[in-house]
């Protein structure tokens, strides 16, 4: 599958095992819905690592973009720096993040034969 962008933001982290049903609800009902209300995201994926994947690195998510500077538009930093209620509850139990804004460079959709 191509990225359909020319940038992607690159989320990782965790959540304390007993936070994960509220988590996963949270992601589901507001932050993708959220995060995709915002001009020029054009996707975005979520995924769990296998079984035996340490708690603290659980947890991929990638956002495909029409470009890097998406993700430094008024738009985005607004619904960043201003949580709401159940974004700031989810995340004081979210552990070890890691985040990097991404170029894409190239991309190339992979099918099978």
């Amino acid at each position: 599958m191509a990225l359909l962008g020319k940038g992607a933001l690159l989320n990782w982290g965790g959540v304390l095992p007993k936070h994960d049903f509220d988590y996963n609800l949270w992601h589901s009902l507001e932050h993708m819905p959220e995060r995709m209300s915002v001009k020029g995201f054009f996707r975005a994926f979520r995924c769990v690592g296998l079984k035996g994947t340490h708690d603290n690195d659980k947890y991929f998510m990638m956002y495909d973009v029409k470009n890097k500077d998406i993700l430094s538009s008024k738009q985005y930093l607004n619904r960043l720096n201003n949580p709401t209620d159940w974004t700031s509850k989810i995340l004081s139990k979210y552990v070890h993040p890691s985040r990097a804004i991404c170029e894409v460079i190239k991309t190339k959709s992979l099918t099978s034969g």
